[in-house]
């Protein structure tokens, strides 16, 4: 138990809970096609260069390397932010709080909270990855998916120490560049506190569903990233909100109307400046990317 905990704190929850909610949502049925862009973006005012990647939180070892236009870009600047600044997750008073809003409360158990069917469906897969069940009793719902889906994660060769923000954060800390977040660990874990019991359990069983597809539809959403697909992109990764789009406006839009101004700032400022963020946030009508072009900024897919 200790071991996965560990890994939340490093992972920053809702990196996790967006890839499963909006990543695996929707089955595409096109497929990506061969571009020279990929997902990074570059603006430029008069006095700074500000770029925008795209990133995938967990991937695999033989995702790497990275398209060449993006380890240029993180040569290019001296300052980087991500969504949270990673080595905060260690922070104990942050890990107390995204603990209290995983585990239920009182004498209450996941027994509670959901069906007896889901139960049962909770309890043979955990057989299945070979963990107790009993590790789950006190988890609340959306917890229990996220540890399974991590679970099986691992089981395919996916981690989350090998997705873009842990990648091009060690490079920063060792390169001794400036890094920032854009958010707290305790913000991002207070966002899960908005989901009722009744989406907790919608949740996990669509998690349950979907399990056996993670490692497919990632690749899937790993190809649309690398070959730039912004509109397949889209598809894979904001439809799956369509059924819940006050979760939408919290978890994406409202977010990015938060980051602008730290994005105005850096272009109003002098120091090359690359920005790290889920590709959810830059796609699509409410993503970064669009907000910039409405503001007059000329942004070039690289």
């Amino acid at each position: 138990m200790y071991s996965l905990i560990k890994q939340y704190r490093l992972l920053s929850i809702v990196y996790i809970f967006l890839f499963l909610l909006s990543g695996c949502a929707k089955r595409a049925t096109q497929q990506s096609t061969s571009q020279t862009k990929t997902s990074l973006w570059k603006v430029e005012s008069s006095t700074a260069t500000v770029y925008l990647l795209g990133s995938i939180h967990v991937l695999k070892q033989s995702d790497y390397p990275l398209p060449v236009s993006m380890e240029n870009a993180y040569s290019a600047v001296q300052r980087l932010y991500f969504e949270v600044h990673l080595d905060s997750a260690e922070n104990p008073m942050a890990q107390a709080k995204i603990l209290s809003r995983s585990f239920l409360p009182g004498d209450s158990t996941l027994a509670d909270c959901i069906p007896d069917t889901l139960l049962k469906q909770v309890r043979d897969k955990a057989e299945e990855l070979g963990v107790q069940s009993t590790m789950f009793n006190k988890m609340r719902p959306w917890m229990v998916g996220m540890t399974l889906a991590l679970l099986k994660m691992q089981r395919t060769g996916i981690y989350p120490q090998y997705g873009i923000d842990f990648y091009f954060f060690k490079r920063a800390r060792l390169d001794r560049k400036e890094a920032s977040g854009l958010e707290s660990v305790e913000f991002q874990a207070s966002l899960l506190g908005h989901l009722s019991m009744l989406d907790q359990a919608e949740y996990l069983q669509y998690t349950m569903t979907d399990l056996d597809r993670i490692d497919s539809e990632l690749g899937k959403m790993v190809t649309a990233w690398r070959n730039g697909n912004s509109e397949l992109l889209e598809s894979l990764l904001n439809d799956g909100f369509k059924g819940y789009p006050e979760l939408y406006d919290l978890m994406v839009v409202k977010r990015n109307q938060k980051w602008m101004p730290k994005i105005r700032k850096a272009l109003s400022g002098y120091m090359p400046t690359l920005f790290v963020v889920g590709a959810a946030h830059l796609v699509g009508d409410d993503g970064l990317v669009r907000l910039l072009q409405k503001e007059g900024y000329t942004v070039q897919q690289l």
